[in-house]
Order: C-alpha cells, then sequence, then structure tokens
C-alpha cells in the first residue's frame, strides 16, 4: 500500500520534470522508493491523485 508521503514524493519529482518518470532507477533515487513501490504507484496514479485531492479537500474544509 502506497503512503501519501510516498505519493507525494513521486509527485514532486513528476511535477519537477527532472526526468523521465520512466527511469525507474534515477526515480528511486531522487524519492528513496524502490522498484516496486514506483510501479504500483504508476499502475494505480489516477486512483492515488483523487484520494489525495479528496484528502486535501477534507484538510481545506476542516481548517475553516
Amino acid at each position: 500500500m502506497i503512503t501519501k508521503e510516498q505519493f507525494k514524493k513521486y509527485e514532486k519529482i513528476r511535477l519537477s520534470g527532472i526526468t523521465n518518470m520512466f527511469d525507474i532507477t534515477f526515480v528511486s533515487e531522487l524519492t528513496g522508493l524502490n522498484k516496486k513501490q514506483i510501479l504500483e504507484i504508476m499502475q494505480n496514479y489516477k486512483e492515488l491523485k483523487k484520494l489525495l485531492e479528496i484528502d486535501h479537500i477534507r484538510n481545506v474544509r476542516k481548517n475553516k
């Protein structure tokens, strides 16, 4: 299972444009995630992104 923190590490690198995200070895070096975690994020990206967005909305509402 991928944690919010793991997904955020992956997403930070993806958004930076530093590397091709299919260069799993380099992505692993940059994020500290292992190959299995990176592949799991890639395979479930849409669902994980959606969950992170829902979590963000809940936090915004909670802090109002």
